[in-house]
């Protein structure tokens, strides 16, 4: 019923989601309403206006029985309930003191409004624990008792605690007098605090450190089923769980809140690499809502494609996923470059067709994809879902049947965050080349077959440089490492173009940050042909759609060049053939630009021993073609 549905967010912010299905349960109530009076007289009609149908009452009860939310910050509760009063106080009817007409429950001035602090609660969402200890115990009251559950004095005393806890929260949302409002947030608050001091009771530290924290406006942890027990009593979970969770990256988290993602780490199952907060809250999600309840979020794209969420996309891949919008192409958050999808999904094992849809807009959709069951929860890359033809993707899983060039090469990213900056202080621009000094490139610097290093500037971290180079005693310094890799035969492989864009290296360039590199296999050249061809482009573009920035541009990282699958011909001729055209045509691409008709001819030649190597029909060379122009 409308009247209960039991809806959480767990990262508030400034209430916009509460607020929006605050609207939305009155408006559908009030069309209800509607329907439900249309056979009544007016008098009948009006009772049953009066006794709790009016805009003002449904919102009240509303916001009491169906809105519950937590943030960290007290700034962001604040403007929730702020938000939830003026929505209140705008529907509250007043009338002249000689004009009520009769009217029920007529007054003159406005109503008290109600106390919500505890349906919005500011803490940690994540965190159910402290000191390293659980802090919610089970009891049969919240559905939670294990078969064996505990039958003990305590146990019985706590079922008790909790139905008290439930009675004084239902009082306080009404209660209009200040010192009764006050009397019951003590009584509520020494509920809270008996329960969570005999969890931590056998830890004396833990204890002091309770009673330091536990009157702050910011509390270090969220205890769901004790601060909201009638939901878990009446659902054992809510009905839904929505939000837009914070995006922050594992970079900014090792930098700002180490102690934090450690233990963030040992408490999610999903926190698997290089994991981003969003994560958390995905799985937190998915655990508070019940069975059969609806969970959705809006997260960034991410989601269907990093490799540090493959674990989160094998733990949702567990219950239904009912659709996954993507919103790249959208400018939804104005003032941040992120791009994001929405899913949905039922937690219910029962597993159905997903939808897959790419929207031009907020209501528009540019494709819209089925995908059945048995394809896509026998598969964790849900990228290439969004904008594929049945035909594509059947062409997608025929190529991917090929070893990952992980297995057959070494592939890393070409230098970490911190020798990003090292390199950064030893780059100089030369005018001359020297034996002593090793040439740098980076992204900008990268086509295909072709550098162009000392043709165009190459931009790095905020500089630009013409002849940029690193002297070889400053490198070998830095790192014994980096110096061996820029002297080995490589593939360099530019991190944001169209399409695959790399040069093959004989050991004359460093290549700089925003670069993957290929290298240890000694058919590095036909590999460069591979990277460089039609096919590999347009497999990249579909089974990493999500990696699509605008302007059509790719990122293109070592994660994802790790994944591609690699065909080696056993015809030795072919793979001598394709390292003699790599040879000819990086020597072409000294003097000619890519549009030549002789080095379009070489590409065309390239492509067609590709295609060969993989196998694919006259159909397929086709729809690969037709995508690459």
């Amino acid at each position: 019923m409308l009247a209960n549905v039991k809806i959480a967010d767990p990262a508030v912010g400034s209430g916009a989601f509460l607020l929006g299905l605050l609207n939305e349960i009155v408006r559908a109530r009030q069309t209800l309403t509607a329907y439900m009076t249309i056979e009544m007289n007016s008098f009948e009609r009006f009772n049953f206006y009066a006794y709790g149908r009016k805009a003002y009452d449904l919102k009240v009860n509303t916001i009491k029985n169906c809105l519950f939310a937590c943030d960290l910050e007290p700034s962001a509760t604040d403007i929730t309930k702020l938000r939830l009063w003026l929505s209140i106080v705008i529907d509250d009817e007043l009338v002249k003191q000689d004009n009520s007409e009769g009217m029920y429950d007529a007054h003159t001035e406005p109503r008290p409004l109600p106390n919500l602090d505890c349906n919005i609660i500011c803490g940690n969402s994540l965190m159910d624990e402290f000191e390293g200890i659980k802090l919610i115990t089970e009891s049969s009251i919240l559905n939670n008792q294990a078969k064996t559950g505990m039958d003990s004095f305590y146990q019985a005393g706590f079922d008790n605690m909790l139905q008290e806890l439930i009675k004084l929260q239902d009082e306080l949302y009404f209660t209009k007098q200040h010192e009764t409002k006050q009397e019951i947030k003590k009584e509520i608050q020494s509920i809270y605090d008996r329960i969570i001091l005999h969890q931590l009771e056998s830890n004396p530290s833990a204890v002091e450190k309770y009673k330091e924290v536990k009157d702050l406006a910011q509390q270090p942890f969220i205890l769901w089923q004790l601060y909201f027990p009638k939901v878990f009593k009446e659902k054992q979970g809510f009905d839904i769980v929505i939000g837009n969770p914070p995006y922050v990256d594992s970079e900014e988290m090792t930098r700002n809140m180490p102690i934090e993602r450690e233990i963030y780490s040992k408490i999610f199952s999903c926190a698997k690499g290089n994991w981003d907060l969003f994560v958390l809250f995905i799985e937190k999600g998915i655990n508070l809502v019940r069975n059969n309840g609806v969970h959705t979020y809006i997260v960034p794209n991410k989601l269907v494609s990093a490799p540090y969420t493959v674990t989160l996309r094998k733990f949702m891949s567990k219950i239904q996923i009912l659709e996954i919008k993507d919103y790249s192409n959208v400018n939804v958050f104005k003032s941040a470059a992120v791009y994001p999808v929405v899913y949905r999904l039922k937690k219910t094992s029962e597993k159905k067709d997903v939808i897959m849809d790419v929207m031009d807009d907020m209501t528009s959709t540019r494709t819209h994809n089925i995908i059945s069951s048995s394809k896509f929860y026998n598969d964790i890359d849900w990228d290439k879902y969004f904008n594929a033809s049945n035909d594509a993707l059947a062409l997608i899983d025929k190529i991917s049947e090929f070893p990952h060039l992980e297995t057959l090469a070494d592939v890393n990213g070409a230098a970490t965050v911190n020798e990003a900056y090292l390199v950064k202080e030893f780059l100089l621009d030369e005018e001359e080349y020297n034996e002593n000094n090793i040439k740098f490139i980076n992204t900008g610097g990268i086509d295909k077959y072709k550098s162009y290093h000392g043709i165009e500037p190459i931009r790095y971290i905020k500089g630009k440089y013409f002849n940029p180079v690193v002297k070889s005693t400053d490198l070998k310094n830095m790192s014994e490492r980096r110096y061996h890799e820029s002297k080995s035969a490589k593939i360099i492989i530019g991190g944001m173009n169209k399409t695959l864009e790399c040069l093959f290296d004989n050991g004359e360039y460093l290549a700089g940050k925003s670069t993957t590199i290929v290298y240890n296999n000694k058919h590095l050249k036909y590999i460069t042909a591979i990277l460089n061809s039609s096919l590999m482009s347009y497999y990249y573009s579909i089974q990493y759609n999500s990696m699509s920035l605008s302007g059509g541009f790719f990122r293109i990282g070592a994660p994802q060049i790790k994944k591609l699958p690699i065909a080696f011909t056993k015809d030795s001729k072919i793979i001598a053939r394709v390292e003699e055209l790599v040879d000819n045509i990086q020597d072409k691409r000294k003097t000619h630009d890519a549009e030549s008709e002789i080095v379009q001819n070489i590409y065309s030649e390239l492509d067609s021993l590709i295609n060969l190597v993989y196998g694919l029909t006259d159909k397929e060379c086709i729809m690969v073609m037709n995508k690459e122009n």
